[in-house]
């Protein structure tokens, strides 16, 4: 874990600096209407801004969204990992 935080399964997760909005990103290549499963878990910093937000999304090579598929919202006072998925 990190700050006494323990990641949602595993050892390893990624932490943002929940003052300030920012992007964490993967190049996937896909054909044009092929499915996709998908799974995240959000949990809110402690300390930062009281409503944290998370949202996916598919954005093409230019950062342009094509898609949202999921906004998750959590507050610093429910510190528990919330599990997003979704096939589209």
């Amino acid at each position: 874990g990190y700050y006494g935080v323990p990641a949602y399964a595993g050892n390893v997760f990624a932490e943002m600096n929940a003052s300030v909005n920012g992007t964490f990103y993967q190049n996937i290549c896909l054909v044009n209407g092929e499915p996709i499963t998908w799974t995240f878990a959000h949990r809110a910093r402690e300390g930062g801004p009281f409503t944290q937000t998370a949202i996916f999304q598919v954005a093409n090579s230019s950062g342009i969204n094509l898609q949202s598929l999921a906004v998750q919202q959590s507050n610093t006072n429910n510190l528990v990992w919330t599990v997003n998925s979704g096939t589209q």
